[in-house]
């Protein structure tokens, strides 16, 4: 079977964490790399109970609250365009409104461009 070749803006490789958070505050979605911007492409967590998340560039809000739903997933599927970017030198957080568990996982890319 051939693999497939993923082109991102950045010119960078997708890499992919696990997602596994379960505190009432900013959590760490992709950690700060110096010199470099973190750009989200994929997306995937589902909550274990009702809550509210929303996405940070550092401490920079960059949506508004979205709710989720028990065992509902939140899918930003991969299009080739990214879903969240942080500025340079900032991570990438997710700050969730209930300490229950948020898990999945992201698929990302750091670049300095």
């Amino acid at each position: 079977m051939a693999g497939v070749t993923i082109s991102t803006v950045d010119g960078g490789f997708i890499q992919a964490l696990p997602v596994n958070m379960g505190t009432a505050a900013a959590n760490v979605l992709v950690a700060a790399l110096a010199a470099n911007r973190n750009r989200v492409y994929k997306l995937v967590v589902v909550s274990a109970a009702a809550q509210t998340v929303q996405f940070q560039d550092g401490a920079t809000n960059l949506t508004g609250p979205i709710p989720l739903t028990t065992g509902v997933p939140l899918v930003l599927p991969m299009d080739g365009q990214p879903w969240l970017t942080s500025s340079i030198g900032n991570a990438l957080n997710i700050t969730q409104s209930s300490a229950v568990n948020l898990s999945g996982g992201v698929w990302f890319s750091q670049n300095p461009l």
